[in-house]
């Protein structure tokens, strides 16, 4: 398979084919998400509430930068079978990434 994504671990891990496989939840935030939920603190291991489910944080991606003015850098990235196995379809795209702040959808533990 040809790996086409540009986000990489800046620090951690990405998300694995062993947490596809057992659709486990945990979670790659992006470094706007890491620095405005957990500021000067480091979020992996900590829990991400997603839709009010716990994702426990495993990655933080290395900065993207913006792109048309908007940043890039304001996602959570979780298992595709984890998605579908938590119907979070209503709240995520297929993506998992946001065009616009994240107000009301995540909150830390």
């Amino acid at each position: 398979m040809v790996d086409i994504d540009i986000v990489v671990p800046r620090d951690g891990r990405y998300i694995s084919e062993g947490d596809d496989q057992s659709r486990g939840q945990v979670t790659m935030i992006g470094n706007d998400l890491a620095t405005q939920l957990f500021p000067g603190v480091d979020p992996i291991g900590h829990e991400l509430f997603i839709d009010g489910r716990p994702f426990q944080i495993v990655g933080i991606a290395k900065t993207i930068g913006t792109a048309c003015g908007q940043s890039q850098d304001n996602f959570a990235y979780i298992a595709i079978q984890t998605y579908f196995k938590r119907d979070l379809r209503d709240v995520l795209g297929l993506q998992q990434k946001w065009p616009k702040p994240l107000r009301g959808k995540f909150r830390s533990n």
